[in-house]
């Protein structure tokens, strides 16, 4: 008996229990009916997709021109001596032969013309003549290459504007036009060349 009554409030529950759930069910799954736009509705939505296309072509286009300018510096962040040999001094090196200072074999060995190039370049920038690139020598080649460097994009935005037909007054300097691959630091500044 205790089975059959068990049977009878299960099939009960059953009974009220299922007919909750499709009905819950089919409101899940009724469709709703499309409304109906306006023309001016559609209108507003073409303007905001072809402002969102504007914004995205002009992101594209800002992205682009970093990509094609330099971001970071190539600085010297060591010191330099007589006697060293490693990439930074190759790259030292490079630089002062691109300013006429070194004119030997460039091979990554600070060796005695080496030196005499640093001093000649220390020399020319009223800079403490030690042969050594110290602090204050790494800074004033810094700001040289940070100043060439803005050169070199002053030029081409010039070369790509139209606006104008006068040439650049901007004094050109003998600074090197090439930037080194080597392990020298790199690193991302905003601080502008002081002369």
């Amino acid at each position: 008996m205790k089975k059959y009554i068990l049977v009878l409030a299960l099939v009960a529950l059953i009974i009220n229990i299922v007919p909750l759930s499709f009905a819950s069910a089919k409101s899940f799954t009724t469709p709703t009916k499309p409304t109906a736009l306006s023309s001016a509705d559609i209108q507003s939505l073409i303007n905001q997709l072809q402002e969102q296309i504007k914004l995205l072509q002009s992101q594209t286009q800002g992205l682009q021109s970093q990509l094609e300018s330099p971001e970071s510096e190539i600085i010297f962040t060591k010191t330099l001596r007589l006697g060293m040999s490693n990439d930074d001094v190759r790259a030292l090196q490079e630089f002062l032969q691109e300013l006429n200072f070194y004119k030997n074999k460039i091979n990554g060995y600070f060796n005695l013309p080496t030196k005499k190039a640093l001093i000649k370049f220390q020399k020319t920038n009223n800079l403490k003549q030690t042969g050594i690139l110290d602090t204050k020598t790494r800074k004033v080649i810094n700001e040289l290459i940070a100043e060439k460097e803005k050169e070199e994009i002053t030029d081409e935005d010039d070369d790509t504007s139209t606006a104008s037909s006068t040439p650049s007054t901007l004094p050109k300097s003998s600074i090197p036009t090439s930037t080194t691959t080597s392990p020298i630091s790199t690193t991302t500044t905003s601080t502008s060349a002081s002369q």
